[in-house]
C-alpha cells in the first residue's frame, strides 16, 4: 500500500517591497514581467483536399495598447516542408492577452502515405525585452492527408507496472463528440472500443494522475496494427496518429 505525505508549509511574510527594488519580480498586466506560452502543445492536421487549419493561442500576462507581433522559430528537427504547411495571425491585439495564430496544411504537398511534422518554438513578443517563456513554450503539429478511420473494435491495453491501477488517470476515447473514461485496475486492463463506420473523428487522449512513472498503454487498431504505445511516464493530451498507416 502506498503512503501519501503531504507537507503543508505555510509562511507568513511581513515587509514592504520598494517599487525601485531592483531584484524584485513583480506580475502585473501594465508594468511586470511578460510570460507567454501556447495554450497546447501538440495538434494533428488530418488534411483533406480542400485543406484545413487549426488554431492555436499564444497567452501572456501583459498588456499593450498596440499589436504585437509574436516571434516563433521552426525547430531543425521538423521534417515538413514549407511548401506543406502556412502560418498566420503571428500577432497579439493591442488590448488582449491572447493572441491566435493558425496553422494550414496543403494536402496537395502533404506525402500520399505518412506524416510530416513540424516543430514551432515560442521565442519571444514584442515590446516584451523583460520575458519568461518556461513552459509550453513548443509546439509539436503532425500533417497528414484525411483518411477514413478504419472502422471496428480497437485494443486498449492500459498497464500499471505498481500493480494498484492508474492512481487517477485516464484514457479518454471520444468518437463524432461522444466521449467515455477508460482506466486501469491492478497491474493493468484492456478494453474494447468499437468504432462504428463512417467514424469522422476519433480521438485518444491520455489524463494524467499520480504516478506517472508506473503507467504505460499500447492502442491498437482493428488491422492488428499499432496505433501508439507510451510510457512509462505516457505524454498527456492528445494522441497524435494518422489513420492512414493503421
Amino acid at each position: 500500500m502506498k503512503k501519501y505525505i503531504k507537507l503543508v508549509l505555510v509562511i507568513f511574510v511581513f515587509g514592504f517591497l520598494s517599487c525601485n527594488t531592483p531584484d524584485g519580480v513583480i506580475f502585473d498586466s501594465e508594468n511586470g514581467q511578460t510570460l507567454a506560452q501556447f495554450s497546447k502543445t501538440t495538434a494533428a492536421l488530418a488534411t483533406p483536399e480542400e485543406g484545413t487549419s487549426v488554431n492555436i493561442d499564444v497567452l501572456v500576462t501583459t498588456l499593450s495598447n498596440s499589436d504585437r507581433e509574436i516571434f516563433i522559430e521552426i525547430d531543425p528537427s521538423s521534417t515538413a516542408t514549407p511548401d506543406q504547411y502556412s502560418i498566420s495571425n503571428l500577432v497579439i491585439p493591442a488590448g488582449k492577452f491572447n493572441g491566435t495564430i493558425t496553422i494550414s496544411g496543403n494536402f496537395d504537398a502533404i506525402p500520399e502515405m505518412g506524416s510530416a511534422f513540424l516543430t514551432l518554438k515560442l521565442t519571444g513578443v514584442e515590446g516584451s525585452s523583460n520575458i519568461i517563456i518556461e513552459r509550453n513554450d513548443t509546439l509539436n503539429l503532425e500533417f497528414f492527408r484525411k483518411c477514413p478511420f478504419p472502422s471496428g473494435d480497437y485494443i486498449l491495453e492500459l498497464f500499471d507496472s505498481y500493480g494498484d491501477g492508474w492512481d487517477g488517470a485516464i484514457m479518454r476515447v471520444t468518437i463524432d463528440g461522444e466521449s467515455e473514461d477508460f482506466t486501469a485496475a491492478g497491474t493493468g486492463t484492456t478494453h474494447i472500443v468499437n468504432v462504428p463506420d463512417g467514424t469522422e473523428i476519433l480521438v485518444f487522449t491520455y489524463i494524467t494522475g499520480s504516478f506517472e512513472s508506473e503507467h504505460s498503454y499500447i492502442i491498437t487498431s482493428p488491422n492488428g496494427i499499432e496505433v501508439k504505445a507510451d510510457g512509462p511516464s505516457p505524454t498527456p493530451g492528445d494522441i497524435m496518429f494518422n489513420p492512414c498507416n493503421i
